[in-house]
């Protein structure tokens, strides 16, 4: 964070100036706050590049039993308005969540998921899938 500093009477007071009180993640420049989110998250804009961002994002306010609930009726393949109705929760809360444990889930393939040597790859239903479509292709 950057401030000014500035002499009151015998003290030295660091004084933030308003709204660049976060460095671009992508440039490095200057920012200033661009609002709030529903959630209440602080956005930033960078005053260099038209880049926008978050500085932390609030977490999951739902009860871990029922967060587990929806995520197991949505891998089990249930619909998202059936797994509201049994969850007890809003649709939007089951889209989020749906949203968070797959960007979580894609972070953590990322990370785990490197340099594994493949012998055999069998890919018997995405050919099928594929000879389906250039099938109708010339009908």
């Amino acid at each position: 964070m950057r401030c000014d500093t500035r002499i009151i009477g015998l003290f030295c007071v660091d004084i933030k100036r308003k709204g660049f009180d976060m460095d671009c993640p992508q440039c490095s420049g200057e920012t200033r706050r661009y609002g709030r989110d529903n959630l209440g998250n602080q956005h930033f804009r960078c005053v260099a590049c038209p880049k926008t961002f978050i500085t932390e994002e609030k977490g999951i306010r739902v009860d871990p039993k029922t967060v587990g609930l929806v995520i197991k009726l949505l891998t089990e393949g249930n619909y998202i308005r059936s797994t509201e109705r049994i969850a007890e929760v809003h649709r939007d809360t089951v889209l989020h969540l749906l949203n968070v444990v797959g960007a979580r889930c894609a972070r953590l393939m990322e990370e785990k998921a490197v340099n594994i040597p493949v012998d055999y790859v069998e890919a018997h239903e995405i050919w099928e899938f594929v000879q389906k479509k250039e099938g109708h292709k010339y009908k």
